[in-house]
């Protein structure tokens, strides 16, 4: 069960690295306005996304065999259980496991950083089509679009 938990952190671990890269990708994109890369980026996001999820439902199910007495559904639970875990393990994989969950959480910070950043991108774009709109729209009898050909 340990070999299973360590196989699926290190997958997490993985994926989460090549989310990044996508994000970074995607912030890319963005800049340069490229549709089709943008929408190739999201496409392996949602991918990414979805492997995450059944990785981390399957490492949540392994830590429940480890503690089938309480759910293990609150991020303090799951992290006081790697804990426990990770103290009865010989030392080698304990720093291993360490090794892999800081990692982990490093990795997250940088793709919660990027994302942040595409978000406020993508936010000063819109910002600034609205600002284009309400100039090109003036007043509303020389509004572009409702004016009739």
């Amino acid at each position: 069960m340990v070999k299973e938990l360590f196989e699926i952190m290190e997958n997490l671990n993985n994926n989460l690295e090549h989310l990044l890269i996508v994000s970074r990708d995607k912030r890319k994109a963005i800049v340069q306005r490229d549709l089709e890369g943008l929408e190739a980026s999201i496409k392996s996001e949602e991918k990414l996304l979805n492997e995450i999820h059944k990785l981390e439902n399957s490492r949540l199910g392994i830590l429940k065999s480890f503690n089938s007495d309480e759910p293990v559904d609150e991020k303090e639970k799951v992290d006081l259980l790697m804990n426990k875990i990770s103290s009865e393990l010989p030392e080698k994989l304990s720093e291993h496991l360490s090794y892999l969950r800081n990692k982990m959480k490093e990795v997250s910070r940088h793709i919660k950083s990027v994302n942040q950043q595409n978000m406020f991108l993508i936010e000063s774009s819109r910002e600034v089509l609205r600002m284009l709109f309400s100039e090109l729209k003036g007043n509303k009898e020389s509004f572009m679009v409702n004016r009739k050909v």
